[in-house]
């Protein structure tokens, strides 16, 4: 057992340098556990915006998005440096993220406003926004399969899975599902 912030709710982790970050959710100690894969041990922890919903994820070049939903952000944190250098505003309530390896784009689901912001990893600026059904709230790319480049995004409200087209990002469909959907993988 690693100890960690309080509430800890989501965890991603970095595949080359085996490095785990925590996402800490109480209110009033919003943070990032980092922990060293290969010795198990915290070797930082990191302040992030109010309200981190309980998922993280890492791009390929180390850097880590921390949904934010009690401030509608996304915390960008340097995993090389472990520096929390840039907050990007996004849609009310962000909640579930996720990145074309590819390409370095980033998905949020906002879910009180309906839409999917979509957030260039080089430059960490919104580029786009999206209306999609529902109440987004988890969201799932397709980086390698023979959907490639297809973004899921599923809707609580709507009992629904959004597709985002490739090319151009736009809604493409939306197709039911039993029950309410909430993360997509």
């Amino acid at each position: 057992t690693i100890g960690v912030g309080t509430e800890p709710t989501g965890i991603a982790v970095n595949q080359v340098d085996d490095t785990i970050y925590v996402v800490n959710s109480y209110i009033s100690a919003s943070s990032l556990s980092v922990i060293n894969g290969r010795t198990l041990a915290v070797s930082r922890t990191i302040s992030v915006g109010t309200g981190p919903f309980p998922q993280a994820a890492v791009l390929y070049d180390d850097t880590v998005y921390v949904t934010n939903d009690g401030a509608s952000t996304v915390s960008v944190i340097n995993g090389r440096d472990l520096d929390d250098s840039r907050t990007i505003g996004v849609g009310n309530r962000p909640t579930g993220v996720a990145i074309m390896q590819t390409n370095g784009t980033v998905y949020v689901a906002n879910s009180d406003d309906s839409t999917l912001s979509i957030i260039n990893g080089r430059t960490a600026t919104e580029d786009d926004t999206i209306i999609v059904e529902g109440r987004p709230f988890g969201v799932a790319v397709d980086d390698t399969g023979t959907n490639q480049g297809l973004v899921y995004v599923t809707s609580v409200d709507d009992s629904a899975v959004s597709i985002i087209g490739r090319v151009e990002p736009s809604l493409v469909t939306t197709f039911g599902t039993a029950g309410s959907p909430v993360t997509i993988n």
